[in-house]
């Protein structure tokens, strides 16, 4: 539902916003040293870390991560956490 962002989960919401530094969605692959995720709108985001941290989501799991846009669907991660 479409104000369901807003009402009931607005952390959907506020994790969807690539463009400032926040992004979340569900692992659909491990690629090299990244992740490939699909958020709310079905659109494919390749994750890479900016860190030398050992991140190992499982694909299907919920993932919100903190960094920044770095070109087209590609988003370097600063921070994973986790979506509890």
């Amino acid at each position: 539902a479409p104000m369901y962002d807003r009402l009931i989960n607005p952390r959907v919401d506020f994790w969807s916003h690539p463009d400032d530094g926040r992004i979340s969605g569900l692992v659909a692959a491990k690629v090299g040293q990244g992740f490939v995720i699909v958020d709310r709108n079905h659109e494919e985001w390749l994750l890479v870390s900016a860190g030398n941290y050992d991140v190992s989501p499982l694909v299907g799991q919920p993932i919100m991560a903190v960094g920044r846009e770095a070109g087209d669907h590609v988003f370097v991660v600063e921070h994973f956490l986790s979506p509890g």
